[in-house]
C-alpha cells in the first residue's frame, strides 16, 4: 500500500507468468505507471533567445495541454529560470517569456508531459 492507503498494484492473484508475453509486458507497464513510474523524458535542449522577452520552443510533442518542465543546464539558465512563463501552447510550438539578457547560454533541458 502507498500512503493514504492506496493500493497501488492490480489484482495480486494476476501474475506475468499467467499472461501471454502481450499482456505481461502491459500489465507491468500498468503497475509501474501506478508506483509513479512513468518515464517522462527530458532530451531536448532549449535556449532562450538573448536580447529578447520571448522564445519559441518548436517541438513535435507540443499540444495545447502539454505541461512543459525547464532545467537550466547553466549558470546563466539558472539565473534566467524565475523568470520563465510558457504561453501559446499550440500543435508543435509554444512562446518561452522570459526576462531578457545578453547572455546567449540560457540553455535548458526540457521534458514534456501529455
Amino acid at each position: 500500500m502507498s500512503q493514504g492507503g492506496v493500493d497501488n498494484n492490480l489484482d495480486r492473484n494476476v501474475t506475468t507468468e499467467t499472461l501471454t508475453p502481450a499482456w505481461a509486458k502491459l500489465w507491468d507497464l500498468i503497475n509501474q505507471i501506478l508506483r509513479g513510474k512513468i518515464n517522462v523524458v527530458a532530451d531536448s535542449t532549449f535556449t532562450l533567445t538573448a536580447g529578447a522577452t520571448t522564445s519559441t520552443l518548436t517541438d513535435e510533442r507540443i499540444g495545447p495541454k502539454t505541461l512543459i518542465k525547464f532545467m537550466p543546464t547553466t549558470s546563466a539558465a539558472a539565473t534566467a529560470a524565475g523568470t520563465i512563463y510558457v504561453t501559446n501552447r499550440l500543435r508543435g510550438s509554444a512562446t518561452v517569456n522570459h526576462a531578457s539578457a545578453a547572455a546567449t547560454t540560457q540553455t535548458f533541458v526540457v521534458g514534456f508531459l501529455g
